[in-house]
């Protein structure tokens, strides 16, 4: 009898382990891997391509104030230096990693020259300060807070380039201030409509080329395409100078026209 529940207790005991043995622990959660390439392409952009695994978000910094939720991404930098650019991955039960980079920018350019190139109708036209006799003409009104350029070839215009704050004054830096935080600024802007001498705030071109002329009224539209700021500490105020890339189409002339403008202290 004795040997009987012996037997029956060991075999309970043995069924006991085995069950025990048989149970696998809970499943751990699998942790994301943040990982990223880089790809560094002409003028200072930059490809990111996302390697990360088991994520589900993610979110870049990219070292100059500017993020983006997107899987992969590109970035445009303008200025010359060291980016310190990170990537946080996240999984779908919440679990994160991080990974950072030193992005190092190089190949930024200034431009040289002031530009035009495009096409007027179906015929290209390149229009380039200091070449084939082409001059562009920069001034900077105080009073009405206005950039005029115009671009000429043996004192012929070409082409008219209006930008302009509302007047804020004479003789102040403020107007030039205005200008670089509401119209410096990479993005679509409406262009103004030229009025008893004054313009509204915001852009106004005109273009003469081949006797073919734009209309001198009239809304139309113009983007900023890019802003390249440059230091300039070789006059006494100290400041900025900025050239700026603006995406043109006027009745049938449509480039890019690249300008440098002055702080107008700069320029006394």
């Amino acid at each position: 009898m004795k040997k009987s529940i012996l037997f029956i207790t060991s075999i309970a005991l043995f069924f006991c382990i085995a069950e025990s043995c048989s149970k696998k622990d809970p499943a751990q959660p699998t942790l994301p891997k943040a990982d990223f390439a880089i790809k560094t392409d002409s003028h200072g952009k930059v490809i990111f391509t996302n390697t990360s695994t088991n994520a589900t978000k993610f979110l870049w910094d990219f070292g100059n104030n500017l993020t983006s939720s997107a899987t992969d991404t590109t970035m445009q930098y303008i200025k010359n230096t060291t980016y310190k650019v990170s990537l946080t991955a996240n999984s779908a039960n919440g679990q994160i990693d991080k990974k950072e980079m030193d992005v190092v920018i190089s190949n930024v350019e200034i431009p040289t020259h002031m530009s035009f190139e495009g096409t007027l109708g179906s015929e290209k036209i390149s229009l380039i300060d200091g070449t084939e006799n082409v001059k562009f003409s920069n001034s900077y009104t105080a009073c009405c807070s206005n950039y005029k350029t115009e671009i000429y070839s043996n004192q012929y215009r070409f082409i008219y380039f209006l930008i302009s704050q509302s007047e804020t004054g004479y003789n102040s830096n403020k107007p030039y201030q205005d200008i670089v935080k509401n119209i410096f600024v990479k993005g679509f802007n409406k262009i103004g409509m030229i009025t008893t001498g004054y313009s509204q705030t915001g852009m106004f071109i005109d273009y003469d080329i081949y006797s073919d002329r734009s209309e001198l009224f009239g809304d139309k539209d113009i983007e900023v395409i890019e802003v390249l700021k440059e230091d300039n500490k070789t006059c006494s105020c100290d400041t900025e100078s900025y050239w700026i890339k603006y995406k043109v189409e006027v009745k049938n002339l449509k480039g890019i026209l690249t300008i440098k403008y002055d702080n107008p202290c700069c320029l006394k």
